[in-house]
């Protein structure tokens, strides 16, 4: 099953690269390859003591045709290679299907209600509807009064309820706050009706950036010859030599003159043409015998 949703960065020549949103449990195709990945579980490590997070971890499952399922661990600046794709971790979200909150009457356990955010439904037991408003990860109220969240991880999850009547869904019963194992009274008696936070359901979604460039192979056989050809250029060096004879004044004897184009070695080319001189000189002594 596909649920992913995802976004192209940019195309260049034979390469890709694209954005992807994947939620847990979740599989997607990965592309150029006859495979799929799977996100089994996304964790937040932080650092101890602190709020703030020491790495993302994506816990994958990786299924290629004719080939045994592995697992990889994909980190932030520790990206993983699969086949010519590349995957790193960038971002993530947190996504809440569903919050259980257990209803108090006075200080009575009377009910258990799931709702989704946004949703509101009806209490068996009494003429009133619960509606779930808003979700805070982290609840702290302000110097200003207002309510906050301290950072975006779970420390101290609430969420706003608010509870209709039947009988007039205009008409607001109670706005309020519930926590988890905390049951909220107020200072000049108790309310008739509390919620405390018995489950939350919370889905995390990875942010994976995929990079596919097919023509690597090719650009780094191109970079190979480059190099080869700088080697070739700067310590293979040619040579061109031109051997011209001509008669002399009085046509009894033969001139000889060597001559060489200028080189990037010009003293190499002096020896050459000397060392060739010199063989001429004895060859044709030779034939004079």
């Amino acid at each position: 099953r596909l649920s992913v949703s995802s976004s192209r960065n940019s195309a260049f020549l034979f390469s890709e690269v694209r954005d992807i949103w994947l939620p847990e449990g979740e599989t997607i195709a990965l592309p150029g390859i006859q495979g799929k990945i799977r996100l089994e579980k996304f964790s937040v490590i932080l650092h101890p003591g602190k709020s703030q997070p020491e790495e993302y971890i994506s816990s994958l499952l990786v299924e290629r045709k004719g080939k045994d399922i592995r697992r990889y661990q994909l980190k932030v600046n520790h990206p993983i290679k699969i086949g010519q794709t590349k995957l790193f971790q960038m971002r993530y979200r947190v996504e809440i299907p569903r919050v259980d909150l257990v209803v108090y009457e006075k200080a009575r356990a009377a009910e258990r209600i799931s709702l989704a955010m946004g949703e509101s439904k009806a209490l068996a037991q009494f003429p009133f509807t619960v509606q779930l408003d808003d979700f805070v990860p982290d609840f702290t109220i302000s110097q200003e009064g207002k309510v906050t969240s301290r950072s975006p991880y779970f420390q101290n999850p609430a969420v706003h309820v608010t509870l209709r009547s039947v009988a007039d869904p205009h008409e607001v019963h109670l706005k309020t706050w519930a926590f988890q194992d905390l049951v909220p009274h107020e200072e000049n008696g108790e309310k008739q009706f509390s919620f405390v936070i018995d489950k939350i359901k919370k889905k995390y979604v990875s942010g994976i950036k995929l990079s596919r460039d097919p023509g690597v192979p090719l650009a780094d056989f191109g970079f190979i010859l480059l190099i080869f050809g700088a080697f070739v250029s700067g310590f293979v060096i040619p040579r061109q030599l031109i051997l011209h004879l001509s008669p002399s004044l009085d046509q009894k004897k033969t001139q000889m003159e060597l001559k060489g184009y200028k080189a990037k070695d010009p003293f190499g080319l002096k020896r050459e043409l000397h060392s060739l001189r010199e063989e001429l000189l004895h060859l044709f002594s030779k034939v004079k015998r």
